[in-house]
């Protein structure tokens, strides 16, 4: 035996006295780990499934991935035994007794919206009471860490008394300049803005709330953000792929309850930004 293997095993042995393992990772994989574990190690999977993994757009594989985290937790409760075939196995170890070892210390509670209230000044896109629909891709760090949208996407939250709605965007779309993007702001189906973006970098947009909206909307609202087209970064078909048709990335989106000005007319405030004609807002310099 290796000395500084043995040498290891008695370190981890000394602080935790109770360790199990299971094969875990042979069956439900992402089509990603799939791919790789394909590709790179050498597994022998079907090749028409691997075709198949492939040819699947990012939407699809997303579902795909869902699914086969749904079998996976499946197999959880079901408490079965996977083959050993698999590269990864799932360790649980600790210095008291083990329980069971599957959903030991489950916990489903981040799955769903709470109820935890919006303050004065809340960032929507950092409290767990706000709904982000499929319209939106999982947060990203670009710095800094942001929300990518499709070409629409919405959010739904509860506040009483609103006033602004503000927030930071940026597009990675690269010939914008070009072509400017076209974007509406639409507040429980009323549209508050809409300008052309016309280049690249973040903006800070400031979204005033008309008091008869509010007045009408009994605390509850939905915020759609509408593109007129999306981009993908890396279409490619390879382990750098990025075939997401997305539009803008949003951040920082914040909500304001206290009235601070006396305007009840929609305006948005923004640089690197052409006002549509008939719209409420004004242009600040780049």
């Amino acid at each position: 035996e290796d000395p500084e293997v043995l040498r290891l095993v008695v370190g981890f042995l000394r602080f935790f006295r109770h360790v199990a393992w299971e094969s875990r990772y042979a069956l439900c994989l992402s089509s990603d780990e799939f791919l790789k574990q394909a590709d790179k190690y050498g597994l022998n999977f079907e090749e028409d499934f691997l075709d198949y993994l492939r040819g699947l757009s990012f939407n699809e594989r997303r579902a795909f991935d869902m699914a086969m985290g749904y079998v996976f937790g499946k197999i959880s409760d079901l408490d079965l035994t996977l083959p050993k075939s698999g590269l990864y196995v799932l360790l649980k170890a600790s210095d008291v007794p083990l329980g069971h070892f599957y959903n030991e210390h489950r916990d489903r509670d981040a799955l769903y919206s709470s109820g935890e209230s919006l303050k004065e000044l809340t960032c929507l896109d950092r409290n767990s009471a706000v709904t982000f629909d499929d319209g939106w891709f999982e947060p990203n760090l670009l710095p800094p860490i942001a929300r990518w949208m499709s070409r629409a996407a919405r959010i739904r939250f509860q506040t009483k008394n609103l006033s602004e709605i503000s927030l930071d965007l940026t597009t990675h779309i690269p010939d914008v300049r070009e072509r400017p993007l076209l974007l509406e702001f639409v507040l429980n189906g009323e549209l508050l803005t809409t300008f052309q973006l016309y280049r690249n970098g973040w903006l800070r947009v400031n979204l005033s709330i008309p008091e008869s909206l509010v007045s009408r909307a009994d605390g509850n609202f939905e915020l759609e953000i509408r593109a007129d087209r999306t981009w993908q970064p890396r279409p490619v078909n390879d382990e750098m792929r990025d075939d997401r048709e997305i539009s803008i990335a949003v951040c920082n989106i914040e909500v304001k309850t206290a009235r601070h000005s006396g305007g009840t007319e929609p305006r948005a405030l923004a640089s690197g930004i052409r006002a549509q004609a008939g719209s409420h807002r004004r242009e600040s310099s780049a």
